[in-house]
């Protein structure tokens, strides 16, 4: 392809691209954010493509021309021109107009020059049919120039001439019109067309002297040729070496001259199998392949020779039949170093393999033929090797070196006989070995590169599979949430009744019915504009669901809302008078006759600014209605005067007499204010209302304005109104569909002119004051949040400043009033305000918030230890901040009539004030910490009456002095409170806050708990020390606790250390032998707990300073005591040391730990 058509090519399918990128999002429905999602994702596609087939291109060309190089226009030509003719005779033949080159299995047939390359192929068998090329010239064979193509056999055989060896550009090209066509294999079933490569080597080359340096020469060359080959292809080349010109190895002709016609066509050569040197070393393994072969090879010759020998009657001969496999082998190690390096594989890309080597040469044989003739004597032997010599290659054609000598003598016979030279060895390989080996054809018939794309076609295929499976169960999942969301509130709905008379609707009503009317409006926005891309798929059930819901919808909003509003629409202007009294309003009675209208007749007049605000006016009636309903009631009028512009869901029919009566009565007011209502509606109708927060997305997080600004007092309307009261005559008429034909006769414009001048001007001013002190700063929540809404004020978008903009550029009017009036605002924010909200005005003010903000952060981020003295730091910014707030207001025009200075010094200051109470928090509190206690206190030990038992983590999440939450709340909470002494603590007297006592009391006893159980950290063990009180009724006692073991029998006993939780089995085992009795045991107790119930069940107990004597009684069941012969009770004391710790096995001592939420007052 031409160079630059291509790249022309691609430009234009990536415009088409681009131009398809940009609509088919329409086409597909798609709206809104979607919309651009998929349009931008489908041209970065398209941009990326077209980058990477760009760049593929240009690479492509730089290797191109790096591979040609600098060559004449005539090689390139010449095989062009071979190739063209090749394929025009090909196309002309049987094989019809598709036959190509690409598409047929192809040889290629290469060598030096002079290695019988053409001869091997016109001699082979297979009687081939020349398609281009010249072979022969006056009845003999000719040097290759470029190329040959012969056809036969389904095969094309392709001879590179022997000079495209060194010439790379011709031999690339060469190559190239040799691809296989890869486009019908990588999408049919078929493989591609085989390869193959004959490589001629001449075998007198191996005799000559420096042969192992030409022979290395020349296999490195034709060694990249075939790696050319086989990578271009991307196939793996099967390669067949056969060496030609063999007759002029010595001996061969004497060893030939015998064969038999069958014998001299046999194969002579080796077919190697194909095998994977992966596993060894493939110098080593292929050199013993091939080795072992040529030995075979030369067995075989070898065992030829008695019978060959047998044959022939000139004893002269038989030195060198017998001599010749010698001879032969000979040739072994060049040979087999030859082959090993011709096919060395590559380890990175595709390459050749050597699938066998073969062997053939001329022999001159005596022919008949019916013709007369002069038959030569038999020549000497010196002359027939001289003969033989000149046999060689193309040149034994040559009919002069066939010519009789001079010896000859003319014999006049019926037939002739003469020497025509015969090839040995060669028709058979190519019939029986090449056309035959499917093995090793096959294995040029998968490429990588077809298989890449293959490859790359199935995970195309697969990707696209998968995308289609996703969105299909995406469109099932969405579609069918989305219908389950549609019936559920449409039978939610549907269970309601009418309500009667002035019955309010129950705030659970409205919430279904709003649940109704949030999906309706989706499903609404899906039919007129397209539904999203996720929700197609041939699943989308929208459709048929529309009019249904539609009409569910708007029932329940009639039975719920409309039909109250309407009537109380209708009572209004029903109780109009005949003529307005001196306090009659014009404006009530024409909003609500233009409501009554376009909920009736004229819907299509409908827009939300006007109807919404007055129906729910109408609704409200007065009534003292709560917020959440109100809120709910709005966004169905705000729904219904959407959808009342396309259609009306109700009755278009109206009382005529109602609208002409109620008609007649607004004609009798003054013409002002008329006039001064149909101005303002054809105002508000050429320009928008105002909504701060929708204007500016995201401020409601900072800034929040509820008052909406009316489009007839934005600053648009203004220029509107000026306009308007220069053409007064235009809207005496008013809104004829309102009000119906009037006339502006007898009535003084000017003057009336001048009137609404001054009531525009002054309701101006009311509205943007409202809107003002409507706006407020939103509270923080914590100090946190103080930090993230404090950066969002003092950036360059800054809401708050946004608001004073928004403010000051609509009062930037022609009317110094209103100038005058809202100085404070611009004073703030200059009303060039578009581009930049920062000014030099307002620089320190916004310095002083940024610098109060990092401080905010700075505290947020200290330490816990640190961050009530960083809190603390931040008061000084307060002060700071306030003040650059008053500077500013020192330049605002005091207004003593609407304070406008004094509602902007107030938005000024609503940023700063509330941080002192983020600054100076309340009370710590100890909730969170009795919550995590109060679960161990339903649990035993710390509740004695508990079948409970509290783990040892639960234990020690609490308790434990490295990660327990006790210790977790001193660190983050009570450090400031808390002063530690000795092994308590006590109240911190230059704390900020007054710790309560009993808090104080708790957590020292926690500590001292926690202390006790846990010595290290992370570690539970309580120690303490029992010894054994002797008794009179008790001889010996065997005590076991938690695998410690403590015996008495008498005597002096001393202390016995022990540990809790004990490392061997857990449980509490004592055995008593009583005193002139026999051995008893006491109840044995199991578990982690086993002693703490065995404490527990003590029956008396009393401390002698930090030793506590204790007493058990032996019983029986039912309580009753065990006695001895004498008549005393068993009892076994034991004194209890815990060396200072708290005493937690005693009986109810855990369980009087009652945790206290009261941290400080």
């Amino acid at each position: 392809m031409n160079k630059s058509l291509k790249y022309i090519i691609a430009s234009i399918a990536f415009i088409i691209w681009l131009v398809l990128a940009w609509f088919v999002g329409s086409w597909l429905h798609l709206q809104g954010k979607n919309l651009w999602i998929f349009r931008i994702a489908l041209m970065g596609l398209g941009v990326a493509a077209f980058a990477v087939l760009i760049w593929w291109f240009y690479t492509s060309d730089k290797e191109r021309e790096a591979e040609v190089g600098p060559t004449t226009g005539g090689a390139g030509d010449e095989i062009d021109i071979l190739v063209r003719e090749a394929e025009t005779r090909l196309r002309a033949s049987q094989l019809g107009p598709s036959a190509r080159l690409g598409s047929l299995p192809a040889v290629i047939v290469i060598g030096e020059p002079g290695s019988a390359k053409t001869s091997a192929v016109l001699h082979s068998g297979l009687e081939p049919e020349l398609l281009a090329g010249q072979a022969v010239q006056a009845g003999l064979p000719v040097p290759t120039r470029a190329a040959n193509f012969w056809y036969s056999r389904q095969f094309l055989f392709a001879e590179a001439g022997g000079g495209l060896l060194g010439d790379t550009p011709k031999w690339l090209k060469l190559v190239k019109r040799l691809t296989p066509a890869r486009l019908h294999s990588v999408f049919g079933k078929k493989e591609q067309a085989a390869r193959a490569a004959i490589v001629c080597i001449d075998a007198e080359t191996f005799m000559k002297p420096g042969a192992a340096q030409a022979i290395a020469a020349s296999v490195e060359k034709i060694r990249a040729r075939l790696r050319e080959i086989s990578q271009l292809f991307g196939i793996a080349l099967p390669v067949y070496v056969l060496f030609t010109k063999c007759d002029r190895l010595q001996f061969f002709l004497e060893y030939a001259r015998n064969l038999g016609p069958e014998e001299a066509q046999q194969v002579l050569g080796a077919t190697l199998p194909m095998v994977s040197y992966a596993g060894g070393v493939y110098a080593e393994q292929e050199t013993a392949r091939v080795s072992q072969a040529f030995d075979h090879l030369f067995a075989s010759l070898a065992d030829k020779r008695p019978t060959f020998l047998s044959r022939e009657f000139d004893e002269t001969k038989l030195p060198a039949i017998y001599e010749f496999p010698r001879e032969f082998r000979k040739l072994r190690t060049l040979l087999a170093q030859a082959l090993v390096d011709l096919c060395r594989p590559s380890q990175l890309r595709t390459s050749p393999f050597l699938r066998g080597f073969y062997f053939t040469g001329v022999r001159p044989v005596v022919v008949s033929t019916p013709t007369s003739a002069l038959v030569a004597e038999q020549p000497a032997a010196g002359a027939a090797e001289e003969e033989a010599e000149s046999l060689g290659a193309t040149k034994i054609f040559d009919r002069r070196k066939l010519a009789p000598s001079k010896g000859v003598s003319p014999v006049q016979e019926a037939s002739e006989s003469r020497r025509v030279p015969q090839w040995c060895f060669l028709s058979h390989f190519f019939n029986a070995v090449l056309a035959k080996d499917e093995s090793a054809l096959s294995a040029s018939l998968a490429s990588t590169k077809v298989s890449f794309w293959r490859r790359f076609l199935l995970a195309s295929a697969v990707v696209i599979l998968l995308f289609v499976m996703i969105g299909f169960l995406v469109s099932y999942v969405k579609n069918r949430s989305f219908e389950t969301e549609l019936v559920s509130a449409a039978q939610a709905v549907a269970s309601g009744g009418q309500l009667t008379g002035q019955q309010l609707p129950t705030l659970d009503a409205l919430n279904r019915l709003e649940s109704l009317r949030s999906a309706l409006d989706r499903l609404t926005d899906y039919q007129r504009n397209g539904r999203p891309f996720w929700m197609g798929w041939g699943l989308y059930t929208g459709d048929a669901l529309y009019p249904d819901v539609r009409r569910v919808y708007f029932q329940s909003f009639n039975q719920l809302l409309f039909a109250q509003t309407q009537a109380a629409l209708v009572k209004t202007l029903s109780g109009l008078p005949a003529t307005p009294g001196p306090n009659d309003q014009y404006g009530p009675a024409y909003d609500t006759l233009k409501a009554y209208l376009i909920t009736t007749s004229n819907h299509d007049k409908c827009t939300v600014d006007f109807l919404s605000p007055v129906l729910l006016k109408a609704w409200t009636a007065g009534r003292d209605i709560d917020p959440d309903r109100v809120q709910l009631a709005q966004k169905q009028f705000d729904f219904y005067s959407q959808e009342l512009v396309n259609e009306n869901p109700f009755s278009s029919t109206n009382d005529a007499s109602l609208v002409a009566r109620t008609r007649a009565y607004l004609s009798q007011f003054s013409g002002e204010e008329r006039v001064y209502k149909v101005m303002l509606a054809a105002a508000e109708k050429a320009n928008p209302a105002l909504y701060f927060n929708k204007k500016f997305p995201g401020s409601a997080e900072v800034v929040v304005d509820s008052r909406a600004v009316d489009g007839a007092f934005t600053k648009d309307g203004w220029a509107f109104l000026q306009k308007a009261f220069n053409e007064l005559a235009k809207y005496f008429s008013g809104e004829q569909w309102v009000l119906g034909q009037e006339s502006a006769s007898n009535v003084d414009l000017a003057k009336l002119g001048q009137t609404l001048r001054v009531r525009y001007q002054k309701d101006f001013l009311d509205q943007w004051n409202a809107f003002l002190k409507a706006a407020m700063v939103v509270h923080y929540s914590s100090l946190p949040d103080a930090a993230q809404k404090l950066t969002r004020l003092t950036s360059n978008q800054s809401p708050l400043l946004a608001l004073f903009c928004t403010v000051a550029q609509n009062t930037a009017v022609d009317q110094t009033d209103i100038v005058s009036a809202f100085q404070p605002v611009q004073s703030v924010v200059s009303p060039n305000c578009q581009d930049q909200y920062i000014s030099p005005s307002n620089t320190p003010y916004i310095n002083a918030l940024g610098g109060l903000q990092g401080c905010l952060d700075r505290a947020n981020n200290s330490p816990p230890d640190q961050k009530e003295a960083a809190k603390s730091g931040c008061l000084n910014d307060v002060t700071t901040a306030q003040q650059a707030a008053r500077q500013i207001s020192q330049t605002f025009k005091i207004d003593r009539d609407n304070h406008i200075d004094q509602t902007t010094l107030a938005l000024l200051l609503a940023p700063i004030t509330p941080i002192s109470a983020v600054l100076r928090p309340g009370p710590v509190s100890g909730a969170g910490l009795c919550s995590q206690f109060n679960p161990l206190r339903l649990k035993f030990p710390f509740n004695s009456r508990s079948s409970s038992e509290a783990s040892v983590q639960e234990i020690g999440a609490f308790f434990d002095p490295a990660s327990g939450a006790l210790s977790q709340f001193y660190n983050a909470a009570l450090k400031n409170l808390l002063l530690p002494q000795g092994t308590g603590y006590i109240a911190n007297p230059a704390g900020t806050q007054k710790v309560n006592s009993e808090f104080l009391s708790f957590f020292n006893r926690a500590s001292a708990v926690g202390r006790a159980l846990y010595p290290a950290p992370g570690q539970m063990q309580y120690r303490y020390a029992l010894r054994p009180h002797p008794t009179d009724t008790v001889s010996s006692i065997n005590l076991n606790v938690d695998g410690q073991t403590l015996n008495f029998s008498g005597g002096s006993a001393q202390f016995k250390q022990f540990t809790w939780p004990g490392t061997a089995a857990q449980g509490v085992r004592l055995t008593v032998k009583i005193s002139g009795g026999s051995e008893l045991g006491f109840p044995n107790y199991d578990g982690l707990y086993g002693v703490f119930h065995f404490f527990a069940d003590a029956d008396r107990s009393q401390a002698s300073g930090s030793v506590q004597t204790i007493q058990w009684v032996l019983r029986v069941a039912g309580g009753r005591p065990v006695t001895t012969p004498a008549g005393k009770p068993v009892t076994v004391e034991f004194d209890l040391d815990t060396g200072g710790l708290p005493p937690i096995l005693q009986r109810d001592y855990l369980s009087s730990l009652a945790c206290v939420s009261v941290v400080a007052r």
